[in-house]
C-alpha cells in the first residue's frame, strides 16, 4: 500500500481522515444542540418558578379575609399549593397594613450532557411577596430576584 509518488498520502489515509473529521464535526454539533436545549429547559424551569409564586400568592389571597400575619398561615398556604415544585420559606415580616414574605421556589430540569453528576438538576429562585390591603381588597405584589441573589441575603435586607 505504498504510493507511487513521494509526499502523497494513500487513499485509505484520506478516507480515514475524512471519517475522523466527520465524527468530530457531528460530536461538536450534537454538543451544541444539547447545550442549547439544556439552556432552554433551564430557562423554562426558571420561568416556571414565577408561575409557582403567582399560584402561591393567589392561594394566600384566597385563604380568608385577613392577610397572613404569622409563619403558620404562610407555611399552610405554601404546602397547599398543589403541583408546585419545591418551596422553602425564609422570612415572614408583618408590618402595619402589610406582610412581607421571602420564599425560595425550585424546579427540576434535565441536563443534556451528563458525564459527572446527576442527570437532573435544580434551579432556585428567590421571591419577595408583599401582601397588603388596597381599596379593591387584598393584593399581592411579587418581586422576583435574580438567580445570583441568595434568599438569605434578601431576607436579611428586608428586616
Amino acid at each position: 500500500m505504498t504510493t507511487d509518488q513521494m509526499g502523497r498520502s494513500a487513499p485509505w489515509a484520506k478516507a480515514l481522515g475524512a471519517l475522523v473529521l466527520t465524527f468530530l464535526a457531528a460530536l461538536l454539533v450534537s454538543y451544541g444542540v444539547g447545550s442549547y436545549r439544556e439552556a432552554a429547559r433551564k430557562d423554562a424551569a426558571f420561568q416556571a418558578t414565577r408561575n409557582d409564586a403567582r399560584r402561591f400568592a393567589d392561594a394566600v389571597v384566597a385563604q380568608d379575609d385577613t392577610r397572613p400575619v404569622d409563619r403558620q398561615d404562610v407555611e399552610a398556604a405554601l404546602a397547599s399549593v398543589a403541583g408546585m415544585g419545591y418551596g422553602r420559606l425564609f422570612a415572614v415580616d408583618s408590618a402595619e397594613g402589610s406582610t412581607r414574605v421571602t420564599i425560595e421556589l425550585s424546579r427540576m430540569y434535565q441536563r443534556s450532557v451528563v458525564l459527572f453528576g446527576p442527570a437532573e438538576t435544580m434551579v432556585d429562585r428567590c421571591f419577595t411577596i408583599t401582601f397588603g390591603d388596597s381599596g379593591q381588597g387584598r393584593q399581592a405584589q411579587i418581586t422576583p430576584h435574580g438567580s445570583d441573589e441568595s434568599c438569605v441575603e434578601v431576607a436579611k435586607q428586608g428586616q
